[in-house]
């Protein structure tokens, strides 16, 4: 209570008036002690401020236990919300625009402030997953049956960022080798076993892999001169 009456001083000393009826407290803990342990009773300038399970800070939801699960339940709605919309017009939309669209309305939302929440569970971790993949198919006009290894993660190298790799149980070596695989500097140099390698030369030769090569590949067998290995 003193370091409340001490925050409020300060703040009253420097100009910056607080809003007791837009303060608000939070108990932070395991569920098991936030569950048993009594109500917080703090006044601020004679009002009793309000405890609240959830506050929202800067875009991001942070509950009293710091599972984040109600900012993943809202980014997935949100992400969810605007594929739908794209989904509508996307046979209308040239691929650009298309990429654009996803990467503004929904990627974004995968990103922000994910060194903050990204000790969520492996579950959030899955289900952010599943708006990514649908996300990669909304932007490129794919199929559910195309491969997400065929992608390239042409949206973007390793989306789910670093962090949340770490947090869902990768390993540095995992990541690592990750990293790598994005950063070759043409299609093949991504794949290494025979199969995914053959797997990526059909979807080259596809006729949606002009967004990679920039034209058709022809297939002979051999090795392509935009794809050296």
């Amino acid at each position: 209570m003193v370091d409340l009456e001490c925050v409020a001083k300060w703040s009253d000393n420097n100009m910056l008036k607080l809003n007791n009826g837009k303060t608000e407290t939070m108990l932070v803990g395991t569920s098991r002690k936030t569950n048993l342990a009594p109500p917080l009773q703090l006044d601020l300038w004679g009002k009793r401020l309000q405890q609240v399970p959830t506050v929202k800070l800067l875009g991001v939801h942070v509950d009293q236990n710091l599972t984040f699960d109600d900012h993943v339940d809202h980014v997935v709605k949100k992400c969810n919300r605007s594929m739908a919309q794209v989904s509508r017009v996307r046979k209308s939309l040239p691929r650009r625009v298309r990429i654009a669209l996803i990467q503004a309305l929904v990627l974004t939302h995968l990103d922000y402030c994910s060194s903050v929440w990204a000790s969520t569970s492996v579950k959030n971790i899955k289900r952010l997953q599943v708006i990514q993949n649908r996300a990669d198919r909304i932007a490129l006009g794919t199929d559910r049956f195309t491969s997400r290894d065929a992608l390239l993660q042409t949206l973007g190298p390793g989306l789910v960022p670093t962090e949340v790799w770490r947090s869902a149980g990768v390993t540095e070596e995992q990541i690592a080798q990750m990293m790598e695989y994005a950063k070759s500097p043409h299609a093949l140099g991504r794949e290494g076993k025979v199969a995914e390698v053959a797997k990526t030369i059909a979807f080259l030769a596809s006729s949606d892999a002009s967004f990679i090569t920039g034209a058709q590949v022809p297939v002979d067998g051999g090795r392509h001169a935009m794809c050296p290995r």
